[in-house]
């Protein structure tokens, strides 16, 4: 009797205990940092106020500086000196100068 009641025990904690975590690897538990990793860095990619720092060479010195900008002031930078540079070319166009980059 003592040994069904013990029995009976045993099925009940068995049933009532949560499953085990399955068992991962260390190249399992590789991937997945690599994987979250590899999700944050793209994330961040799109973010336009993540900051990238370039070393660029600075008129006039000929050490190299570390010059950072935000991904969005880099693009406002961008476009306005596309727009310069067309303005720049519709004046010489008119004034019968050489256009500028080709």
């Amino acid at each position: 009797m003592l040994l069904i009641s013990m029995l009976a025990a045993t099925v009940a904690f068995a049933q009532a205990a949560p499953a085990p975590a399955p068992a991962t690897t260390p190249a399992d538990q590789v991937a997945t940092a690599s994987s979250e990793r590899a999700a944050l860095e793209e994330r961040d990619e799109r973010d336009p106020d993540r900051v990238i720092c370039r070393r660029e060479h600075v008129v006039g010195s000929n050490r190299p500086q570390r010059i950072c900008r935000t991904v969005r002031q880099m693009e406002i930078d961008r476009d306005l000196s596309e727009q310069a540079l067309r303005e720049r070319g519709a004046v010489e166009q008119q004034s019968g100068g050489a256009a500028v980059g080709g």
